[in-house]
C-alpha cells in the first residue's frame, strides 16, 4: 500500500430521500472504498450523491426533482470532508417547491457556482464512451467541467455567455430586423468568448501531453493518438465570426458559430477514433481522457480530486484493469470510490494490486 498522504477525503455521507434511499449513513476509508451489490440496489446513487456534494449537481440527471425518492417531498445529502487538515460539513438540500440549497459549515452559498472547485472530483462511467462516439456537446462538457473546477472566473464567464447566447437566439427566433440589439449582444458576448477561448487553448496545451502519457501507460504500447482542439475562433475574432454568419443566423434563427460550437477530435493514426478504433482502444481513450483531467486538476489546485469509478471493471479487459489499478494506487491519486457487482472480483483485484487497506461496503438496496 502506498504511504502517500493526500489532502482531500470524504469521511461520511448521509442520505435522506435521495433516489432509492429513504435513509442511509456511510463512513468511508481515506483511500479506497468499494461499493458492491447487485444491479439496481443503489451503488451508482451513492457515487452520484458524492458528485452532488462536490459540484452541486447530479452526474446523470439534469433535473434535480428526478433525484427525489418516490413519493417524497425533498432530498437531503449531508457530508463531512477532511480538506488540508480542516473538517468541512457540506449539505445539499432540494425540494421541488423551493430552490436547491447548498451549505458549507452551516452557511448557505449565495451562488452555487462559488462551491465549484473546492472539493474537486473526477467521475468515470461506462456511459462516458460517448465522449469518443457521440457529438461535440459531451466533449465540451469535459472541457468546461475541468476548467470550472480550476478557474472561478471561467465558470462565471461561461454562465454569462450562455445566458446572453440564449437571449441572442431568442431574438433571432422572433427577428424583426432589430440589428442594433443584435449588435449589442455581439459586443457583450465578444470579450466573454475571447476569455473562454483563451482558457480552452491553454487547457489543451497542458492536457494533451498528460493524455498521451496515460494512453501509452494504459494501452501498453505506443499508438499514434492525438486530440485536436477545434474552434471557430482559431481563424476569426468573435465579432468577425458573427458578421460573416449574420444572414445565415437570421435564416436559421440561431447562432451558428462561436465558442458554444467548440469541440475536440479524438484521433488514432490521424483518423477519427470513433470510426477506426477498436472497443479496447476506445476504452483506453476514455480512461486516458479522465486520468489526464484528474492529473491537471491536481497540478493546478494542489488537491487530489476524489476519483469515482462506476461499474467499469466489468467493461474492461484484465490487462487494462491491472494498468489502471497500478496508476491509481500511486500519487497523486487520493481517495477512490469504486462500484462493482462482483465482490470476489473486487477482492481479487485489490489483492493483485497489493492493496490491503480498503473498505468494502455491501449495498443490498
Amino acid at each position: 500500500m502506498n504511504n502517500y498522504t493526500h489532502n482531500l477525503a470524504l469521511k461520511q455521507l448521509i442520505l435522506t430521500n435521495f433516489k432509492n434511499y429513504e435513509y442511509a449513513n456511510f463512513d468511508f476509508h481515506p483511500k479506497l472504498n468499494a461499493l458492491v451489490g447487485n444491479n439496481g440496489v443503489g451503488k451508482t446513487n451513492v457515487l452520484d450523491a458524492i458528485h452532488y456534494v462536490g459540484v452541486a449537481k447530479s452526474y446523470f440527471q439534469t433535473q434535480d426533482r428526478l433525484n427525489v425518492r418516490h413519493e417524497s417531498e425533498f432530498f437531503r445529502i449531508e457530508s463531512y470532508f477532511d480538506k488540508n487538515e480542516q473538517k468541512d460539513k457540506i449539505v445539499c438540500k432540494f425540494s421541488p417547491k423551493t430552490k436547491k440549497v447548498l451549505e458549507q459549515n452551516d452557511v448557505v452559498y449565495t451562488k452555487l457556482a462559488e462551491h465549484i472547485g473546492q472539493y474537486p472530483l473526477v467521475f468515470i462511467s461506462p456511459d462516458d464512451i460517448k465522449l469518443i462516439n457521440e457529438g461535440s456537446e459531451e466533449r465540451r462538457k469535459l472541457i468546461d467541467f475541468s476548467l470550472s473546477q480550476l478557474d472561478q472566473k471561467y465558470l462565471q464567464q461561461l454562465i454569462v455567455y450562455n445566458q446572453l447566447l440564449q437571449q441572442r437566439n431568442s431574438l433571432l427566433k422572433n427577428f424583426n430586423n432589430d440589428y442594433v440589439l443584435l449588435e449589442t449582444y455581439n459586443q457583450q458576448l465578444s470579450p466573454l468568448a475571447q476569455y473562454i477561448y483563451a482558457q480552452r487553448q491553454e487547457f489543451f496545451n497542458q492536457f494533451l501531453p498528460l493524455f498521451n502519457h496515460f494512453y501509452t501507460t494504459i494501452a501498453g504500447e505506443k499508438e499514434a493518438v492525438s486530440l485536436n482542439y477545434l474552434s471557430d475562433l482559431h481563424d476569426n475574432s468573435p465579432l468577425d465570426c458573427w458578421a460573416k454568419t449574420l444572414q445565415n443566423d437570421v435564416y436559421l434563427q440561431r447562432t451558428t458559430k462561436g465558442i458554444h460550437k467548440d469541440d475536440f477530435s479524438c484521433l488514432l493514426y490521424n483518423q477519427p477514433a470513433k470510426s477506426i478504433a477498436s472497443q479496447g482502444q476506445k476504452k483506453s481513450f476514455l480512461l486516458a481522457l479522465k486520468l489526464a483531467q484528474y492529473q491537471l486538476i491536481f497540478e493546478k489546485t494542489g488537491l487530489s480530486p476524489l476519483l469515482l469509478l462506476d461499474d467499469i471493471f466489468d467493461k474492461l479487459d484484465a490487462n487494462r484493469v491491472a494498468k489502471l489499478m497500478t496508476i491509481i494506487n500511486n500519487p497523486p491519486f487520493g481517495q477512490i470510490f469504486i462500484s462493482d457487482t462482483d465482490e470476489n472480483r473486487v477482492r481479487q483485484l485489490f489483492a493483485n494490486a497489493n492493496l490491503d487497506s480498503y473498505k468494502l461496503l455491501v449495498i443490498s438496496g
